[in-house]
């Protein structure tokens, strides 16, 4: 008997440290792996790890033309740098075709205003087929679908070229018949600029005869658009563009707006048709001086009465001083 009590003592010992098994499905969902929320490399049995940074998408590479532009942004205005800068972008035009030919392009899309007339000017100064494409890209910016602040810059563009019986017809177009108000005052501008500017030195008098042609046919452009509106802004504008340019205004000019000085000006479109009649030339001084007769009869504003008066006694002084050609 004791040494049976002795024995099951045993066998109870052994059953306790023996592992106690599972009803099937407590072994099922003792396996079920519960997601963790722990970095895989920082769970028991794996190393740490460094992770790699992702690179940052590179920034696209800025063509030469385009750091032209930016360099030029920075020093507009600047005076000594800005000049570097155009000089570096002039020497580039003219030692490198491929680059000339690239610039060309860019003007066709570019939107900075100040630049494109600047990369223009530039291009057309290297030759004249270079200002023969610069005009070829300023007339289809003009003439195509643009904002009207595009085909101001392009009008405004042509004003730095010599003007040629092409360009002065383009800007004679828009000066007198585009829907555009804001183009038509660019364009008049154009025109007066082509006026007061002087291109090259007179071979034989061949060249100066040339540029003065070109000049009568910019004043005569400029006299019809003055004639072809009815807005008294564009008058005043057109006016007031003839009557600052030094040079004299020769008898074509004054022929080609016989009804100009007949129209129902008000006072102040008056005494700039006065400043304008005040530079008339030797061949043109009979006809000045009767439109100027006629602008002081018709004024009944006295300050307006002498300041037309002063350009007839101006016209005729000027005629005593200079004498017959």
């Amino acid at each position: 008997m004791k040494k049976l009590l002795i024995l099951c003592a045993v066998v109870l010992v052994v059953c306790a440290l023996l592992p106690v098994a599972k009803p099937p499905s407590e072994q099922a969902q003792s396996e079920v792996v519960v997601p963790s929320r722990t970095p895989w490399f920082l769970r028991r049995g794996h190393a740490k790890q460094e992770l790699t940074p992702i690179p940052e998408a590179a920034s696209p590479p800025v063509g030469e033309i385009e750091a032209f532009k930016l360099t030029f942004d920075k020093y507009e205005g600047t005076g000594e740098k800005e000049a570097a800068c155009r000089e570096n972008l002039s020497r580039r035009l003219k030692e490198d075709p491929a680059f000339m030919a690239e610039a060309l392009e860019y003007m066709r899309a570019e939107t900075n205003a100040c630049f494109m007339v600047c990369l223009g000017n530039l291009i057309a100064q290297d030759s004249a087929e270079a200002r023969d494409k610069v005009s070829q890209v300023a007339i289809g910016l003009i003439e195509g679908n643009e904002s009207t602040e595009r085909r101001q810059t392009a009008m405004s563009l042509l004003s730095y070229l010599p003007c040629d019986p092409k360009l002065v017809q383009t800007a004679g177009r828009a000066a007198q018949g585009d829907a555009d108000l804001q183009l038509r005052t660019t364009a008049i501008d154009t025109l007066g600029a082509w006026l007061r500017q002087s291109y090259g030195r007179p071979v034989g008098g061949m060249v100066e005869a040339a540029e003065q042609e070109n000049k009568n046919i910019a004043g005569w452009e400029l006299i019809q658009a003055i004639n072809a509106s009815d807005d008294a802004q564009i008058n005043e504008h057109g006016l007031r563009v003839l009557a600052s340019q030094g040079a004299l205004l020769t008898a074509d000019v004054f022929n080609a707006m016989p009804g100009l000085f007949q129209r129902d000006f008000d006072s102040a479109n008056r005494l700039l048709a006065a400043s304008v009649l005040g530079l008339a030339s030797d061949d043109a001084k009979d006809f000045a001086l009767k439109q100027l007769e006629q602008f002081y009869l018709q004024e009944k504003d006295s300050e307006a009465k002498q300041a037309i008066a002063n350009q007839m006694i101006h016209l005729a002084k000027r005629s005593e001083i200079e004498g017959p050609n």
